[in-house]
């Protein structure tokens, strides 16, 4: 059987920054925090989750299509055996603001309001991230098997998060990084080793 999508060039499935519904999962779109306090709040999270934030930065993701969304990454560290430290990153892209009115691109007012949006965009997205944290260490209390923070750990050579490295694959070619269900649906066991030769 094979599952042919309804629209399979539609890349983002996402609604506009104005569009977001509380009844399809979204939150804090009338947060009053700004994006330090929402920073500090996801700090704090990260922190009773085992990490330590490192780095906080602003920027743009550019996507297919020349479609930009406003964003940050957030970089920290886990210790681990021995004293390891791990890095892991989350990327926070917020939803696209939307134009703010048909005017002239690039006049004043323009600017300004497309500027706003691009921070409540933010705002919102990071908003969202702090509640998902909070949620996950919920989690991690319930279920001890569950470890909130190794989905954006960065897997060893590479600048792929796990979660990146589960979803698309090392390279073109290599490996999962973690084991595929079998046929019958059980994840077949793996195994990992760490690689003690020094070799990258």
């Amino acid at each position: 059987m094979k599952f042919v999508p309804d629209n399979p060039d539609k890349k983002y499935d996402l609604p506009l920054l104005n569009e977001a519904k509380a009844e399809d999962g979204w939150q804090g779109q009338q947060t009053k925090k700004s994006v330090e306090q929402l920073r500090a709040d996801i700090s704090s999270e990260i922190g009773r989750l085992g990490g330590t934030v490192t780095r906080f930065m602003r920027g743009m993701y550019h996507f297919e299509g020349e479609i930009e969304r406003p964003g940050c990454t957030i970089e920290y560290t886990v210790s681990g055996p021995e004293g390891r430290a791990f890095q892991g990153r989350i990327d926070v892209a917020g939803l696209l603001p939307g134009e703010p009115y048909s005017g002239r691109k690039h006049h004043s007012s323009y600017d300004k309001t497309l500027r706003a949006r691009q921070e409540d965009s933010v705002r919102m997205a990071l908003f969202n991230v702090h509640q998902a944290l909070r949620a996950a260490r919920i989690l991690e209390a319930l279920s001890p098997g569950f470890a909130a923070l190794i989905p954006w750990l960065l897997t060893d050579g590479s600048d792929k998060t796990f979660g990146e490295a589960w979803r698309i694959g090392m390279g073109t070619s290599g490996p999962l990084a973690l084991p595929m269900p079998s046929d019958d649906g059980d994840i077949v066991e793996g195994e990992f080793r760490e690689d003690k030769s020094g070799k990258k």
